[in-house]
């Protein structure tokens, strides 16, 4: 037969964030709560071993990123992780009352009642992967999320590139890996 030739990609969202201490590591639960606005203290990330107001970086326009992290979201969190936010109401499942739930966006703040984010929310200084990057290092406190080519190496090597995703003091963990790890078990 005739070839068939069909375009993919695979990427990860990767998690920035700019707070001293060690490693990062999230596990789903605590994901969903940080970007769903259920956790707003560094202290409710239990081993995160960090304090103070957590401010979360999101891209303010429409983003294959936003989109890719909304997925992963909508399929990942429970009812559970997400209770008490503002997330648009939707049902969880036939018969269900309505209540906060993730849906797939490629506008973030569209995930919330009346399109507004959190008040521990902020908009990216400008649009991109890099903007939202250097919003979440403009201050302490911050995290995000962004793809990883927006995580910037020391130099152009493969080598510093891989380090910089590996650098869990700066680029959070999921379930243990590194975005440079690639393993469906993290998702």
């Amino acid at each position: 037969g005739a070839l068939i030739q069909v375009p993919s990609v695979a990427t990860s969202v990767t998690v920035p964030f700019n707070k001293a201490g060690g490693a990062l590591n999230l596990n789903v639960t605590q994901i969903c709560g940080v970007f769903s606005g259920k956790i707003t203290k560094w202290e409710d990330i239990a081993g995160s071993g960090r304090s103070g107001d957590l401010v979360v970086v999101y891209r303010d326009e429409s983003s294959g990123t936003s989109e890719l992290l909304t997925r992963f979201l909508t399929t990942a969190c429970t009812k559970a992780d997400v209770e008490g936010t503002t997330l648009k109401q939707v049902a969880w499942a036939t018969g269900e009352t309505a209540a906060p739930r993730f849906a797939v966006q490629s506008t973030f703040k569209n995930l919330f009642v009346n399109n507004t984010a959190p008040a521990n929310f902020i908009p990216a200084s400008a649009t991109g992967g890099s903007a939202l990057y250097s919003t979440v290092q403009a201050a302490v406190g911050r995290i995000g999320y962004v793809s990883p080519d927006a995580i910037p190496a020391a130099d152009n090597t493969e080598a510093a590139r891989q380090a910089a995703l590996s650098d869990a003091t700066k680029v959070a963990k999921v379930k243990g890996y590194s975005p440079n790890e690639v393993d469906v078990q993290a998702t």
